[in-house]
């Protein structure tokens, strides 16, 4: 979940606006688009696509994937990133 905290970190307020709404529900790309099989893949074009930001370590791509797919995961580092902003 480190990794997601990084990555918040660095996303200005307008970014993350979007990629909490981007990440908050990935169940249809998931399982009705076909990216069941390849999420990390999935997690980077839409990093790029959408907030211009490029992960090239794979294995922080994939703490970063992890950490989204896990909703409980996702819910808690937003969470926790919100309460170190007040």
């Amino acid at each position: 979940m480190l990794h997601l905290l990084q990555l918040l970190r660095i996303l200005n307020a307008k970014q993350r606006k979007m990629f909490i709404a981007l990440f908050s529900d990935l169940d249809y790309e998931l399982n009705e688009m076909g990216w069941s099989t390849d999420p990390t893949s999935l997690i980077s074009d839409m990093l790029l696509n959408h907030l211009g930001v490029e992960i090239t370590d794979a294995e922080q791509l994939e703490k970063i994937t992890q950490a989204i797919i896990n909703k409980q995961k996702f819910q808690s580092a937003i969470a926790f990133y919100n309460l170190g902003k007040n």
